[in-house]
């Protein structure tokens, strides 16, 4: 209730949480100031404000790759709506070329043709940005959660599905073995070598050494897949998938996004790839997470000169990602939110929201009331599941004078390769680790009862002393599994146990 006296606004801040010309033209400016073109940089996609006479012509009249697509959005658009693809340049021009100045109505942004497919869809990734304080500065960072999202367009024929085939032992769409295999075969080559046992790595934010070569303007090409690459991955059976429309055959002028009412959180999106052998099972904590704290501090050093120090006000922002099938990370823009619409009301995300906005209460009022607790955190931090992006008293006491320079940070390319996610996938083996592990804590519940069961003086009170605990631990084996109840296994077992105690006892005797 307290927090609600406080004020979820801060003086100057639309260069973060204004609509999307304010928020682009703010971006624009900060990198120019350093010397540098936002928009030839790899953290975003190429933007433009169409009501702004000088962007505008520099966006007819040189900027934007004549070959790619782009994506009109009005300026205030709220999930979606009124976002329509252009296919090429010369269509948008046809109908905003003249560049007259007027009220912020449209901007214009490249389209990511090659974005990551999983579970059959697209997909919008929500994180949160905080300002927690202006006295002093304290910026953090959250996970937020995953929304499907597709396209919708004109001269569509027929859906397009995944290529992966169905195995005749397997109902998942994607067989973890051939997964496995395609990984090391794009890291290493047709001959993948077999290590002697699984190493113990950590999947940690990678050196400038496992950079890619990607494309001039940072994204995948949109070819088709080739031998030993992958693009799509699929986790749901076979028999409960829709072919839903989720992408045209081909893009045309006129197609409309529409987001899905599918909702992950980081934690299940991140345990589904992995399972799946498609990332580190550490991914979304270490090399997304990583790379969006950076995101979030430039943002914050993009307004930080026009924020107002206001007592007793605080602002939180949504932002929105998506990952390509190159695993390039794209910021697509941001916006202030009120914290009650930070989560949709939905079953999967209930208990996520209720936490997000207890700790985001507990954080802002804590701060404002006690500053001095928070002296010793620093750059990438927790209080609950808070990253701390930016603390102004961890600048003072590191004695930093120096100035932010965006360009400094962003002209490298901090993405990990395609081969290196693959790579740590194929030697985290999550999905098979994740199988031995359910397994054995299966057999060390049913072990320790058997220790006592297994004196019992007859085979009916064995099997009664047994049976409940067998049933209990291999439904919860089952669920993590995700796989079917199989008929007589509980019976099975005990009489597995219970000819082996009478193959002990006669080896005994």
């Amino acid at each position: 209730d307290k927090l609600k006296t406080f004020k979820n606004l801060i003086s100057g801040s639309k260069g973060v949480g204004g609509h999307k010309g304010e928020v682009i033209m703010n971006q624009k400016r900060f990198f120019a100031k350093y010397k540098c073109n936002r928009d030839s940089l790899r953290y975003t996609p190429e933007a433009y404000l169409l009501y702004d006479p000088k962007d505008c012509n520099s966006f007819f009249n040189g900027g934007g790759v004549a070959s790619s697509m782009w994506v009109l959005k009005p300026v205030r658009a709220v999930g979606g709506k009124g976002v329509k693809l252009y296919k090429t340049k010369e269509e948008l021009q046809s109908i905003y070329g003249s560049c007259q100045k007027r009220a912020p109505d449209f901007i214009v942004q490249k389209f990511i043709p090659n974005r990551l497919l999983f579970a059959n869809k697209w997909w919008d990734m929500k994180v949160f940005m905080l300002i927690a304080n202006t006295s002093p500065h304290f910026v953090l960072y959250h996970q937020g959660y995953l929304r499907s999202a597709k396209i919708h367009s004109t001269g569509m024929v027929k859906p397009k599905v995944s290529e992966a085939v169905v195995g005749s032992d397997s109902e998942q769409l994607f067989d973890s073995n051939s997964l496995l295999a395609m990984a090391k075969n794009d890291v290493f080559g047709e001959e993948a070598p077999e290590p002697a046992s699984t190493p113990n790595v950590e999947e940690d934010f990678v050196s400038e050494a496992d950079i890619p070569d990607t494309d001039s303007d940072g994204e995948g090409s949109n070819e088709k897949n080739k031998k030993g690459t992958l693009n799509v991955f699929n986790m749901e059976e076979a028999d409960e998938i829709t072919l839903e429309k989720w992408e045209p055959d081909e893009y045309n002028t006129g197609s409309i996004w529409e987001l899905g009412e599918t909702f992950w959180t980081f934690e299940d999106w991140q345990d589904k790839m992995a399972k799946e052998n498609a990332i580190g099972s550490r991914y979304a904590d270490s090399i997304f997470d990583t790379y969006v704290k950076k995101v979030v501090n430039m943002l914050f050093h993009s307004v930080r000169d026009d924020l107002n120090r206001t007592k007793h006000a605080y602002e939180l922002f949504q932002l929105n990602f998506a990952i390509d099938e190159k695993f390039v990370i794209h910021y697509l823009g941001s916006k202030s939110i009120d914290p009650e619409e930070s989560f949709p009301n939905t079953e999967e995300l209930k208990e996520k929201k209720a936490n997000f906005l207890e700790t985001l209460a507990g954080l802002i009022l804590e701060h404002h009331d006690t500053p001095a607790a928070f002296l010793r955190m620093k750059y990438g931090d927790s209080y609950g599941e808070w990253r701390v992006a930016f603390s102004e008293m961890e600048e003072h006491q590191m004695g930093y004078t120096g100035t932010y320079d965006p360009c400094a940070v962003f002209r490298r390319n901090l993405m990990v390769t395609k081969g290196s996610i693959y790579k740590n996938a194929w030697l985290h083996n999550y999905a098979e680790k994740r199988h031995a592990a359910n397994k054995r804590e299966m057999n060390k519940y049913i072990t320790n009862k058997w220790a006592t069961c297994k004196h019992r003086p007859t085979k009916d009170m064995i099997s009664s002393c047994i049976r409940n605990t067998i049933s209990y631990r291999y439904k919860i084996y089952i669920a993590k599994e995700g796989i079917e109840y199989q008929d007589g296994y509980v019976e099975n077992r005990i009489r597995d146990l219970i000819a082996r105690r009478e193959a002990e006892n006669k080896g005994g005797g």
